[in-house]
């Protein structure tokens, strides 16, 4: 039997006490990094890029997440298991059930407004007609209240009969950490995602070509068909940057500030989360930053 040269030294390598065998050192890579190594159908080959980018990003929100969606390849995550409270990025899985239910060129009209104090709204009344495609521009851009409302009511006969969908939603893609109470994204204790969850919930989200040109938007006016006017302006700072793509922001007293954005570079695409964030913006572009600096693919 013949043996190569270097076989023969993983093999020796392998038994010399106080060495760490391959599949040792990959563990502690791992560990170190915190990542998940996943098998890509490109055959993508992720690696850290230098031994001293090896530590750990600077991250101080309650759980952050950052993967390659094309592959599913984690850089890295804090908690992302965690239940955690998530503001308005909950309005995807509300876009995303809308979409299930309407067509965006059906008219919809508003039968009821019940706003609360602090609703960040487009500022619909009663009687206006907009279409879906409308409503859901102020759904993802200015996170209104009004919209999620009014898009709820029309898709499902009420939200609480759409909260079910959303809640149906979550079983059958498997969102063990996700739970829904509401369409606007409103604090409560039973409702919950997690900073995992939602990377998938903005992959499927972003699988829809209406939602996907809509999150990226800066600004838009919308328009009743009564020629009405609403004008949105989106909550996300990053956008003024070509590499960001949306996607959802999110802010409450519970949450606190709450982001999930696309980033776009070459051929590579990055989605990350952020939960429970003091200061959303520069801690994504840190996340960002350090996840091109570390990982070459």
């Amino acid at each position: 039997m013949k043996i190569t040269i270097a076989a023969l030294l993983l093999l020796i390598l392998g038994y010399v006490p106080g060495f760490p065998g391959k599949e040792s050192i990959t563990e502690n890579v791992k560990k170190k990094i915190q990542i998940n190594t996943v098998a890509s159908e490109d055959n993508l080959i992720v690696t850290p890029s230098k031994i001293d980018d090896l530590s750990q990003p600077m991250n101080y929100s309650t759980a952050a997440y950052i993967a390659d969606p094309k592959t599913g390849y984690v850089f890295f995550e804090k908690n992302s298991q965690e239940r955690l409270p998530m503001a308005s990025t909950t309005k995807l899985v509300t876009a995303i059930i809308v979409l299930e239910k309407l067509d965006p060129n059906q008219t919809l009209e508003v039968t009821k407004v019940q706003n609360r104090p602090l609703d960040v709204l487009m500022g619909l009344s009663v009687g206006d007609k907009l279409k879906t495609s409308e409503l859901l521009h102020g759904l993802l851009i200015e996170s209104a209240a009004d919209a999620a409302r009014t898009l709820a009511s029309n898709a499902s006969g009420s939200e609480e009969e759409f909260v079910a969908d959303m809640n149906e939603f979550t079983q059958k893609f498997n969102l063990k950490d996700t739970q829904f109470t509401n369409a606007v994204g409103y604090d409560d204790t039973s409702h919950y995602s997690s900073a995992e969850d939602l990377y998938k919930i903005a992959k499927i989200a972003l699988l829809n070509p209406m939602i996907s040109e809509i999150v990226a938007k800066i600004s838009y006016t919308a328009h009743s068909e009564q020629g009405k006017p609403y004008y949105l302006d989106n909550t996300n700072k990053l956008l003024s940057n070509p590499h960001y793509h949306g996607i959802k922001t999110g802010t409450t007293f519970a949450a606190n500030e709450c982001l999930i954005s696309l980033y776009k570079y070459d051929d590579k695409e990055m989605i990350s989360v952020i939960l429970g964030s003091d200061n959303r913006f520069p801690e994504t572009d840190n996340l960002i930053e350090w996840t091109k600096k570390t990982f070459t693919w």
